[in-house]
C-alpha cells in the first residue's frame, strides 16, 4: 500500500498566497479610500453651508437669471423698434393731410394731449 500524502499541496498553497496578497492589496486600497474621505470631511470644518445659506444661494441664482432674462428682452425689443423704424422711415413732424371739419370741445381736449405725448415722446427717443 502506498504511503499517504503528509505535506501540503503546492499549487494550493500558491493560490492561497496570492489570494492573500490580492486581498491585502484590496483593503489596503478600501483604507487609503476611507482616510481621504475622512480627511476631506475635516477639511470642510464643522459648519459648512447650511440650509438658509443653500436656500439663499438658489435665490440669488434665480433672481441673477431673472435679471439677465429682462436685459436680453430689452436688448430684443430695441433691436425690433429699429428694424420698425427702419423699415417704416423717420416719423414724420408734421400731418400731411389736415382735418376737413375743426375739432371741438372733448375731440379737441384729447387731440391736443395725443400731440404733446407724441411730442414728449419724439423729444425723449435718441436719435440713432
Amino acid at each position: 500500500m502506498p504511503k499517504k500524502f503528509t505535506g501540503e499541496n503546492s499549487k494550493v498553497a500558491a493560490a492561497k498566497e496570492k489570494k492573500a496578497a490580492a486581498q491585502a492589496e484590496k483593503d489596503s486600497r478600501q483604507r487609503a479610500k476611507k482616510e481621504e474621505q475622512e480627511a476631506a470631511e475635516w477639511a470642510k470644518g464643522a459648519k459648512t453651508g447650511g440650509r438658509k445659506e443653500d436656500q439663499e444661494a438658489k435665490r440669488l441664482e434665480k433672481l441673477a437669471k431673472k435679471k439677465e432674462a429682462e436685459r436680453l428682452l430689452q436688448e430684443e425689443e430695441k433691436q425690433l423698434e429699429r428694424a420698425a423704424r427702419a423699415k417704416t422711415g423717420p416719423a414724420k413732424l408734421h400731418p400731411t393731410s389736415k382735418p376737413t371739419q375743426p375739432l371741438r370741445g372733448a375731440e379737441k381736449k384729447a387731440a391736443t394731449r395725443e400731440a404733446a405725448v407724441a411730442q414728449r415722446e419724439a423729444a425723449a427717443q435718441p436719435v440713432p
